[in-house]
């Protein structure tokens, strides 16, 4: 099974010596992470829930994603996401919305089998091909999918191997 946990890669591990110096590390609970992948999962997560552009919305994902990294930290998926939310429910009745409107990506929902369990794609070899002909039809899944390639794209480049190069061809 192909997983796109856009969470699991969150949380940086080791010396981040490789890590370019302009990015900025952010810690949360014990944990660090880069701002630009947070701002990455609230998009892709903004993207799920249909509420691009809608500012309170977008902040009050942004406000789940620090508590469940610091709650869950590398095990946060999307399923304990919507959990996060839910316990923001009784102070802001949107929390519950977005929380219901992510139940496709939960590990109950349609599209849960792609965002459960450590995120697995990944970049290694000197060509991927991504064939998108069975999701094409479906807008908002393909958005979803095409972020979280290019967020594992943006992981890889800064806390991978720069000496090899890679091709991706969509």
């Amino acid at each position: 099974n192909i997983s796109l946990n856009p969470f699991s890669s969150l949380c940086l591990t080791g010396d981040h010596s490789e890590i370019n110096s302009e990015i900025e590390i952010q810690v949360i609970g014990k944990y660090k992470v880069a701002r630009d992948i947070i701002i990455t999962a609230k998009s892709i997560i903004a993207t799920m829930c249909g509420v691009v552009g809608a500012p309170a919305r977008e902040a009050l994902i942004e406000q789940a994603i620090y508590k469940g990294i610091e709650q869950f930290g590398p095990d946060l998926d999307i399923t304990k996401l919507t959990k996060v939310l839910e316990s923001f429910a009784d102070k802001n009745k949107d929390a519950q919305e977005l929380a219901t409107s992510l139940f496709s990506y939960t590990s109950s929902g349609v599209y849960g089998k792609y965002f459960t369990g450590n995120s697995n794609i990944s970049f290694k070899k000197q060509l991927t091909v991504f064939e998108f002909e069975e999701i094409k039809n479906d807008r908002v899944f393909l958005s979803v999918i095409i972020q979280m390639v290019m967020m594992q794209i943006f992981l890889q480049v800064l806390c991978g191997d720069r000496k090899t190069h890679f091709l991706l061809i969509v």
